[in-house]
């Protein structure tokens, strides 16, 4: 099974490891793959050039290894149908702009074959009301 683990998921697993391998126990032989939306959002979050370094070896293995996923430019075109078929539902300017990133993790995700795991039910719910993303929470 291929996996992209989003970015909650991610910080979950680096604050509270076992759950990762409860993750890995229940789940048949995942194999994980790093969204460059994802990466952007966990350095985004560090707060020291200590927390970048971390970042960047937990990184490499997927750079090596081939598996990172980045949107293109059908990703980026196909997240603004995404969004403004939630615009036509009501949903507002400000809510569009913070779930656009979950939806090109979304789509990427989608082109590789990748199921999301997510703990951010409400939006790839909604996300999957609109495109073909697969997704499933980790617990």
């Amino acid at each position: 099974m291929k996996a992209l683990l989003d970015t909650n998921v991610l910080i979950d697993f680096f604050r509270n490891p076992n759950h990762k391998e409860e993750f890995e126990a229940r789940t048949l032989r995942p194999q994980f793959y790093m969204s460059s939306v994802v990466a952007l959002e966990l350095y985004a979050g560090c707060r020291d050039k200590h927390e970048q370094d971390e970042l960047a070896s937990f990184l490499k293995p997927f750079e090596t290894a081939g598996r990172i996923v980045t949107p293109d430019h059908a990703c980026f075109l196909e997240c603004g149908r995404v969004l403004a078929k939630l615009a036509q539902r009501g949903m507002g300017v400000a809510q569009r702009r913070q779930i656009s990133n979950d939806v090109l993790i979304a789509l990427s995700a989608t082109r590789v074959g990748a199921i999301v795991v997510t703990a951010n039910i409400r939006d790839f719910a909604l996300i999957a009301e609109h495109s073909t993303v697969r997704w499933m929470v980790p617990k």
